[in-house]
């Protein structure tokens, strides 16, 4: 039991070289431990922020170079948890994927979480550019 109530929460970043015996000499000496987790966006050794567009383009690559062509919620989970994101933003990855035409749902009602792997962004982007239609001419009243 310990005699001080107070207790205080900070973060450690640690290199994967270094996490082993970061967690040796935390171990015992501290009242709990959350496991370690990912970190996505570390450059060297600090930490800068992900933009969300970023991480749609790095979750496409995750579903080509596991050739995925279909793919569920629970896999867009895990997809944040390897990375060192937050399993709950899993929709807000899925909207902004289908925003960029990266995917489709193809579940059977709003609540099946089943998506299709469409193509890349990219080529959707350019596709959209191109094919910009003009606003029809206003026909004048007839008198």
């Amino acid at each position: 039991m310990m005699k001080d109530s107070n207790l205080f929460r900070f973060e450690v970043f640690v290199t994967s070289k270094q996490l082993g015996d970061a967690l040796a000499i935390l171990s015992g000496r501290v009242a709990q431990i959350t496991p370690p987790q990912l970190v996505a966006n570390a450059k060297g050794n600090g930490l800068s922020n992900m933009s969300p567009a970023k991480i749609v383009e790095i979750f496409g690559e995750y579903l080509r170079e596991n050739k995925m062509r279909e793919f569920t919620a629970a896999d867009t989970k895990a997809f944040l948890s390897s990375i060192g994101r937050s399993p709950g933003s899993s929709s807000y990855l899925q909207t902004r994927a289908k925003e960029r035409g990266l995917i489709k749902n193809i579940g059977e009602s709003a609540t099946t979480s089943r998506w299709q792997v469409v193509g890349s962004g990219n080529a959707v982007a350019r596709a959209m550019k191109s094919s910009k239609r003009k606003a029809p001419k206003k026909k004048g009243a007839a008198s």
